[in-house]
């Protein structure tokens, strides 16, 4: 039988009686989750972004803005947001937008090494 693995948490200088204790890990609060976000608004304020016809441009936006909901969430979850990311990534690509897709291909690794 495997058993879980212990997890130890100190609390000091705290009294707790009678309570039931419920502990979020939250990553929607590491730097790489802030990275994302930076990088994928960095996306959305490209001027060629901007000047893209406006089917595409929605697109873009939209792509960006499903990955960013995702990452605003207090758990947000890393292989959703690969995924938003990696439809950024090849949308950006099939509109030449060659500054776009770089930016979301180096947010695509960021993600890989936030656990996702």
């Amino acid at each position: 039988m495997k058993t879980a693995p212990a997890n130890n948490v100190t609390i000091s200088n705290s009294t707790i009686s009678d309570s039931v204790l419920n502990i979020t890990q939250s990553a929607g609060t590491s730097p790489t989750v802030k990275d994302i976000a930076l990088g994928l608004k960095e996306i959305l304020e490209l001027s060629s972004i901007k000047a893209l016809p406006e089917p595409d441009r929605l697109e873009v936006e939209d792509l960006a803005g499903a990955t960013l909901t995702e990452l605003s969430k207090p758990s947000p979850d890393i292989a959703r947001v690969k995924r938003g990311l990696t439809r950024l990534w090849k949308f950006t690509q099939t509109v030449g937008e060659g500054v776009a897709s770089k930016i979301a291909a180096e947010l695509i690794v960021k993600a890989s090494g936030a656990g996702g």
